[in-house]
């Protein structure tokens, strides 16, 4: 004889909640595992972000003052100021340079003449206008821009920089943040600060940290590891450091040193 019996009632609802229970389950370590997957997915563009800034700044700076002829822009030869290739701006939140690529002995052309600087810096700081005096920032865009020739603007290098910083290594060893006119020609080295961010606010993270540019790096004993006397602060900051910052974006620093290869073999370069 069959057992034509199916399941009860409480039969059903115990497996009905048996199985919400496992898909609830199921669920929420799905979602934790695609919000780890979208934080470090953002850390792995910022980093990347960091990387393309320093890749392109090395490149070119290394570059700055090349004149395979050593005559780029020699005009008279009884001159006695040159306006050889090397660097046309430099200060703490932009520089300039210049370099006769193709060895016409001119300095002209989209890729002679290079500006890198903040695009949303209108204060001159180094520093995102986007950043408030609680250094919270507001998510407007903020990219380290590169302007080739002199002019069209600057153009997305690396996105979501808050901050730049440009020290100068001089030929006698000194460290400057606004080389004189006269001392443009003998840089022989950048010191870059480079803070980038991620493009996103990130959800349940909280940053307060303080990061510090090499102007403000100090050894164990609290000395600044460049003497603070060589440089003059002129960023409208109260300090040059950046933060404490009081928002929901992860952020990573970046100091690297760089040498101008070819700043100071250019034979006319000071006469």
């Amino acid at each position: 004889m069959k057992n034509n019996r199916g399941f009860t009632l409480v039969e059903m609802m115990i497996a009905v909640a048996i199985f919400g229970i496992v898909m609830t389950g199921v669920y929420q370590t799905y979602d934790s595992q695609q919000k780890t997957y979208i934080k470090k997915d953002q850390v792995i563009d910022m980093q990347q972000n960091h990387r393309t800034a320093i890749y392109f700044l090395g490149q070119e700076l290394r570059m700055a003052g090349y004149d395979p002829t050593g005559d780029a822009n020699m005009g008279s030869s009884t001159a006695t100021t040159i306006t050889s290739p090397g660097f046309t701006k430099a200060g703490i939140h932009e520089f300039e340079i210049t370099m006769d690529q193709d060895g016409d002995m001119t300095i002209a052309g989209t890729n002679e003449t290079i500006r890198y600087a903040l695009s949303n810096d209108d204060d001159g700081d180094g520093i995102s206008d986007s950043i408030d005096a609680d250094w919270v920032n507001s998510g407007a865009e903020c990219n380290l821009g590169r302007e080739t020739g002199g002019a069209g603007g600057l153009q997305p290098v690396a996105n979501n920089i808050d901050a730049v910083e440009f020290l100068y290594v001089l030929k006698d060893g000194t460290v400057t943040e606004s080389p004189s006119a006269n001392e443009l020609v003998d840089i022989r080295g950048i010191i870059v600060s480079v803070l980038a961010r991620t493009k996103n606010r990130i959800k349940g993270y909280r940053n307060t940290h303080t990061y510090i540019p090499a102007s403000r790096e100090t050894d164990a004993g609290g000395n600044y590891l460049i003497p603070d006397t060589q440089l003059t602060t002129t960023a409208t900051r109260p300090d040059t450091s950046w933060g404490p910052f009081d928002d929901n974006y992860r952020r990573n620093l970046y100091i690297t040193r760089f040498r101008c290869r070819n700043m100071g073999r250019n034979p006319h370069a000071g006469i």
